[in-house]
């Protein structure tokens, strides 16, 4: 009961806030603690969605833009700046990734994604859940666990 109220305070509290800082629209929210943050743009085009416990961070400069039917499933992570940790590793030294992120048409988004800096999605494209995607993808691929790249047919 009270994680019920907890749920509809969320919504109802931060909801409104994303759809005035980002112009999104309340069909966009599939579900409670879902997390837009940064001074970039966000746009979600016609029926598309993101789930609950998503997290979408665009950095000033930069855009986040989600196709028109494409889903995208919970606790999915989307970042358009980021730290390059193996040069952070190798040479000690901080360097960002930065990069708008495009989610083409038609796609459908697993549990557990992370999509780093500057990776397009390809229209038709499956990514499929706990996948870290840090490279573009062509239309029509679908990438597992393993990131093992197959294209449809």
């Amino acid at each position: 009961m009270i994680f019920k109220l907890y749920t509809r305070f969320f919504q109802l509290t931060q909801y409104p806030l994303y759809i005035a800082r980002y112009g999104v629209n309340l069909k966009n929210f599939n579900g409670y603690g879902i997390k837009l943050q940064g001074e970039g743009r966000i746009v979600f085009s016609n029926n598309s969605y993101i789930s609950f416990g998503s997290y979408i961070n665009s950095s000033k400069g930069y855009e986040v833009v989600v196709g028109d039917d494409t889903s995208i499933g919970h606790n999915v992570t989307v970042y358009t700046s980021s730290i390059d940790v193996l040069h952070f590793v190798a040479l000690g030294k901080r360097q960002k990734i930065q990069g708008s992120v495009v989610i083409g048409n038609n796609c459908f988004i697993g549990s557990g994604v992370f999509i780093g800096p500057g990776v397009t999605i390809g229209d038709g494209s499956i990514i499929g859940a706990n996948v870290v995607l840090t490279k573009s993808v062509r239309p029509g691929s679908i990438i597992g666990q393993q990131n093992t790249l197959t294209t449809l047919k």
